[in-house]
């Protein structure tokens, strides 16, 4: 709705070009990193609104004129609402993953634990109170998988990731092991415990 209202004076303004570089920069950094999240956008939405306001009060005085200053309103009404749905929508979804990294930490330190393998939650399990070393299977690890580690981990949400990755070589080896299930959840996740001896 806004690119019709793009005028080359809005660059000459101080700091828009700042900020669009920093908005470019800070996309391709996300672009580049191994694991991807939705709340990593959120720093840019600010900056993304203050670049786009003064299309957005073009856009403002072109629609009061044609259609007049009621029906304006109407539409602001209901573009608001419309918002707050996806606002909603959005909102539902990190309270989903804030509630599953509460659980899944609240069973992790049951286990006590000193080494715990962990895929995309690993950052919720450290600030949410787990004192033992966390190792990300992202990235490569040493093998045999330490004795008497827990594991929590998705297959279900995880698998498309493991062709050719390191995920997917660690998560074969953790297998291989064999590890007692501690616990299972409808949504896919599972928390895992080595044995303390290895299997011959």
């Amino acid at each position: 709705l806004l690119v019709p209202f793009v005028r080359a004076r809005d660059w000459r303004v101080g700091g828009s070009v700042l900020i669009a570089a920093t908005v470019l920069l800070y996309g391709l950094f996300l672009a580049g990193i191994p694991f991807q999240n939705l709340r990593f956008h959120l720093p840019a939405y600010p900056l993304v609104a203050v670049l786009a306001f003064p299309m957005w009060r073009r856009l403002a005085r072109w629609a009061e004129e044609r259609f007049g200053g009621r029906l304006f309103r109407f539409f602001c009404i209901l573009f608001f609402g419309i918002q707050l749905v996806f606002f909603g929508l959005s909102l539902r979804s990190l309270v989903g993953l804030s509630q599953t990294e509460r659980r899944l930490t609240e069973a992790l330190i049951q286990t006590d634990a000193p080494v715990a393998y962990v895929y995309y939650v690993d950052g919720g399990v450290r600030t949410r109170g787990y004192r033992g070393e966390i190792r990300n299977l992202w990235f490569p690890q040493d093998t045999p998988f330490t004795a008497g580690a827990a594991v929590l981990f998705n297959e279900r949400q995880f698998a498309p990731l493991f062709n050719g990755r390191p995920i997917g070589q660690n998560f074969a080896a953790l297998k291989a092991q064999r590890p007692d299930t501690v616990a299972v959840w409808p949504d896919g996740w599972v928390l895992l415990r080595m044995r303390e001896r290895e299997k011959e």
